[in-house]
């Protein structure tokens, strides 16, 4: 099992009825093997599993080798985030920062990353201005 230490939230920057299955759909037509993060919530809370937590991601450049990528469909510079995804996201990040042994502060956005987004935004301004909340939300114990 590789070593991961950080968690980098995105969103799909696209309306929040994306789906995961549209997600893998754009990421293989890059010619990857499958969608590029690990987890995908969409709009009504529901958790799909994109790569398995050992397989490394596409997600961050120069900064996948210990990192789990999870997005968010929505587009969180125009939107919040829908409260369900929230709800599930927080449930998420504090299984995963169980499992990995990962601090919550290592909880990061995608702009935080050595390489930014094009969009420099990631995971949009209203989703990382919920960052710090959303971090003391997860209890690691």
């Amino acid at each position: 099992m590789r070593k991961i230490d950080r968690i980098y939230l995105h969103h799909s920057e696209s309306p929040p009825s994306t789906t995961y299955e549209t997600i893998n759909k754009w990421h293989k037509a890059k010619g990857w093997a499958m969608c590029g993060y690990h987890y995908v919530i969409q709009a009504d809370g529901s958790i799909h599993k994109g790569r398995e937590d050992n397989v490394i991601g596409a997600h961050v450049k120069w900064d996948n080798a210990a990192s789990l990528g999870v997005c968010l469909t929505g587009d969180f510079d125009i939107a919040l985030p829908h409260p369900y995804q929230i709800e599930k996201l927080i449930i998420l990040l504090q299984n995963l920062c169980k499992e990995h042994n990962i601090k919550p502060e290592n909880i990061l956005g995608h702009r935080d990353g050595p390489q930014p987004a094009n969009n420099k935004t990631c995971p949009g301004k209203l989703l990382y201005e919920m960052l710090s909340e959303i971090r003391n939300k997860v209890v690691v114990s």
